[in-house]
């Protein structure tokens, strides 16, 4: 496989993962609103706010190599770019296999006690990591070999336009559906009972993170509607460089609005504004590191040298 096609091959891979992150997050948004939500033991509530956290670090992870990609690597098909798809995929599966246990755990244990979702917890999160990451490790040492070695001698390739093109809409597709599923998820939020009795910040809170979240899937469904509509769908550097910056500036709102509702959830939760506040704060801090400040990092390390 040449390099154009394994860095498409990544940024397809963590297309399918980024959407189940996703489509996960919205639903621990919306299960802290749920009417019996309120009855659950302590211990599960926290492990609501645990899975949550974990499951935006999954997500901060996978988007981030479409984000590198698109400030840093110019969609040129690099070692660089597919070292870092791998790596930011394989970093991304523990938190995602950690959350998906912990919801396990919740789930289970309302329907066979304590005892059994704490073991239903356990054994799914290790039979996610183990498939995920032990199998393949183990694998690694009798297999796959030769095409490592492949891989660490193959030199970067400049992508034609058509490619970059074709790099730039597999990045929107990475971020677009799971950005749809959860403004479903925030919209039905809004008609349950345990929303009503949130505070008017605290709603006006939510509805700012649904615009964010509303605002960021327009800016991801624009390219292809300019391109259609201005290029009939031909490849142009012009249509390149107008829906790269559409792409990248859609993250930005999207990052706001889960930060926004991360804060607004837990602090409902835990029934302190400050503790959601902190929470939300961090998240966004998160993002913006994986995003954005290493990125740039990367840039500037390459325009010094």
């Amino acid at each position: 496989m040449d390099l154009t096609h394994k860095v498409k091959a990544g940024l397809d891979e963590l297309r399918m993962l980024t959407l189940g992150c996703q489509v996960l997050v919205g639903f621990q948004f919306q299960a802290v609103f749920q009417e019996l939500f309120a009855d659950l033991p302590d211990h599960a509530k926290a492990a609501n706010i645990a899975g949550l956290l974990l499951m935006i670090l999954a997500v901060g992870l996978l988007m981030a190599p479409g984000i590198h990609h698109a400030l840093y690597g110019d969609h040129q098909a690099t070692r660089g770019v597919a070292h870092m798809t791998s790596r930011m995929a394989d970093w991304a599966l523990p938190p995602f296999a950690l959350s998906l246990g912990l919801d396990v755990l919740i789930g289970a244990e309302q329907v066979y006690g304590t005892a059994a979702g704490v073991a239903g917890g356990l054994a799914f999160a290790a039979l996610a990591l183990g498939a995920w990451l032990g199998w393949g490790m183990l694998a690694r040492a009798r297999h796959g070999r030769k095409e490592r070695e492949m891989a660490d001698l193959r030199g970067d390739e400049t992508a034609d336009v058509a490619q970059k093109i074709t790099f730039m809409m597999t990045e929107a597709r990475t971020i677009l559906p799971g950005a749809q599923a959860m403004l479903g998820f925030q919209l039905a939020v809004v008609l349950t009972k345990a929303f009503a009795s949130l505070s008017p910040p605290e709603k006006a809170l939510h509805a700012a993170a649904l615009g964010c979240v509303a605002l960021s899937i327009i800016l991801l469904m624009a390219p292809a509607a300019y391109h259609r509509l201005v290029y009939a769908g031909e490849a142009s550097p012009r249509f390149l460089t107008v829906a790269s910056r559409l792409v990248t500036a859609a993250t930005l709102p999207l990052g706001a609005g889960m930060a926004a509702d991360a804060a607004v959830t837990i602090g409902f939760i835990l029934g302190s504004a400050m503790a959601g506040a902190v929470a939300g704060g961090s998240v966004l801090l998160v993002l913006a590191l994986l995003w954005y400040a290493n990125p740039w990092r990367l840039l500037r390390r390459r325009l010094v040298t």
